[in-house]
């Protein structure tokens, strides 16, 4: 699995590799029996945790977005 993660496009591994698909069920499998058990790979959140969405202000960067973005 880790090399699907290789920042070198040529050394991931396609589609066609032999045993890809046999490691991607394993993987799947792996997940949902965890889910079926009432278990994550996530770690617990914080019970007081706060999550406050808000927009922000960007008209003084209006000039520099567009240099930004190239």
């Amino acid at each position: 699995m880790k090399r699907c993660w290789s920042s070198d496009p040529d050394s991931r591994p396609d589609v066609n590799d032999p045993g890809i698909e046999d490691q991607l069920k394993e993987a799947d499998e792996y997940r949902r029996a965890l889910i079926e058990n009432n278990q994550s790979t996530h770690s617990s959140t914080y019970s007081k945790a706060i999550c406050v969405s808000r927009i922000l202000d960007t008209s003084e960067l209006e000039g520099q977005l567009d240099e930004m973005i190239i």
